[in-house]
């Protein structure tokens, strides 16, 4: 993997946190705060899922 791919996908993977974090955050601050295991698990699944997945534009699924 040449250094380029590598700091893109490093860069796709923090804006994917990013992202989560954020969904979290928002979930953590309404009353149904109860379920952040079964998110958490759901977002792993999906992310192993979908490792290495693009969409016709390049960017990560």
């Amino acid at each position: 993997m040449d250094k380029e791919t590598e700091i893109r996908e490093q860069a796709e993977e923090q804006m994917v946190n990013d992202a989560f974090k954020h969904l979290l955050n928002t979930y953590l601050a309404s009353r149904h705060r109860k379920k952040v295991d079964i998110i958490t698990k759901a977002f792993n699944f999906a992310r192993q899922a979908h490792k290495g997945v693009r969409r016709l534009s390049g960017e990560p699924i």
